[in-house]
């Protein structure tokens, strides 16, 4: 019976030890980031790996995020076809609220209050699209230097969309 007890404490310790290491090495790229070390391999999780210009997954429109306080958000500073056509500039005609119809879609807000995870992830903050008029929750999450992976969703996770934005050129023109 002896034997038996003592094997037991041994299980439970080792289980005990393999959570803790698992949870250190999933929180290893955060804690390095936040440092300003990475191992090779790792991409940036703070706000300067996320920070920049980016093209959706389209290639139709740029938007350039940015630290607000301790948040993200981000507006659209580059469109392919930032005019209709008239000739005028493109403006948020597909939004619910009439007022709104008339702001142009250049420099509009479509990020917003993405606040930082323990992952190293950015989330509960919302996403517009102005084709669709609607916002989403959404989450970043920095996949490469280069690539962000893009989640909307509404309320929950498990009924979600992911698009792969790419960091824009360094010289792309912004518009307005």
């Amino acid at each position: 019976m002896r034997k038996l007890y003592t094997t037991s404490m041994v299980f439970l310790c080792n289980a005990q030890w393999r959570r803790v290491i698992a949870a250190l090495v999933a929180a290893a790229p955060v804690v390095a980031g936040a440092f300003g070390y990475l191992p090779s391999g790792h991409a940036s999780t703070g706000q300067a790996g996320y920070a920049g210009v980016w093209l959706d997954d389209k290639g139709e429109g740029a938007i350039e995020i940015a630290p607000c306080a301790d948040r993200l958000c981000g507006r659209i500073v580059w469109l392919s076809a930032p005019l209709d056509k008239a000739g005028r500039p493109l403006t948020d005609g597909n939004n619910p609220d009439p007022r709104q119809r008339l702001r142009q879609i250049c420099g509009l807000p479509v990020i917003g209050n993405l606040k930082r995870q323990r992952t190293g992830t950015w989330d509960e903050g919302w996403i517009y699209d102005p084709r669709q008029g609607k916002q989403f929750d959404v989450e970043l999450r920095l996949r490469a230097a280069d690539a962000l992976e893009v989640t909307g969703y509404l309320g929950i996770k498990l009924l979600s969309e992911s698009f792969m934005w790419r960091r824009a050129p360094v010289d792309l023109k912004r518009c307005g």
